[in-house]
């Protein structure tokens, strides 16, 4: 009697222990589950981010192509009419830009608008501004630039426009996507994230080597933007959300 009293003692304990084991690798199991299904949702959302970017510069690029194909601008910087090609200038602000210079084609100022627009002159000799759009830093701002070509069938010079890119319009971007992102340029950024976990503006491709402490606390994911780095993110609650669930549903 007291030895079938120990063995059914002994298969109880190795019934609960194997029960804790199996839950703690249930556990364990969705948690990497989890982890790839945010990865999963981490590149949709950011491939979701960059078609809204790009649709944005298409619009954006539109207006000045509109505004290059002007008669009237294209006389006034064949005849070096500067007050004319500022009022010029002041068209490509009210259609969007934060900030606008003009040049002819041997790359001498005829006019500009804005804050940096001095700034962003000199950015036009780095030969990194393209007609699709550039990511830039300029004095510790993070600038969206698009060079558009002045002329029908000769090119007379460019209207270079930027819209600065701001925390909140990154927020305004990726909360609709269920997204947190950053945005860095040769050590500077531009993050929604938050500032004492990030404790660097540069990362690689595996961002959680750079910033372990957002990583302890979010999903990361990393890509190239142009001359710009792009980190994309999603809170680690998630996954504790969905490893609980999967837990109660097969409990």
């Amino acid at each position: 009697m007291r030895l079938r009293t120990q063995l059914l003692l002994w298969a109880l304990a190795t019934a609960v222990l194997c029960g804790i084991f199996g839950t703690w690798l249930l556990g364990l199991n969705a948690q990497r589950s989890a982890g790839q299904l945010l990865q999963g949702e981490l590149k949709a959302g950011e491939q979701a981010l960059l078609r809204h970017w790009a649709a944005r510069r298409a619009q954006r690029r539109s207006a000045y192509e509109a505004i290059a194909r002007q008669n009237q601008l294209i006389t006034s910087l064949s005849s070096g009419d500067r007050a004319q090609l500022t009022e010029v200038a002041k068209l490509a602000r009210a259609a969007g830009a934060d900030v606008v210079v003009i040049i002819d084609r041997a790359g001498t100022l005829l006019a500009s608008e804005g804050n940096n627009a001095a700034r962003l002159f000199e950015a036009t000799t780095w030969n990194v501004l393209s007609e699709s759009g550039s990511m830039i830093q300029l004095d510790g701002m993070l600038l969206d630039a698009i060079r558009t070509p002045i002329g029908n069938e000769t090119i007379l010079g460019f209207i270079v426009a930027a819209n600065r890119l701001t925390s909140e319009q990154l927020r305004s971007d990726s909360e609709p996507l269920g997204l947190m992102t950053a945005i860095a340029i040769d050590g500077v950024v531009t993050s929604m994230l938050p500032p004492d976990l990030m404790t660097t503006a540069r990362w690689g491709d595996d961002p959680s080597a750079q910033l372990p402490k957002l990583a302890e606390r979010y999903q990361l994911r990393a890509s190239t933007l142009g001359s710009a780095r792009l980190l994309v993110a999603v809170p680690n609650t998630k996954v504790d959300a969905f490893t609980t669930e999967f837990i109660k549903q097969v409990s």
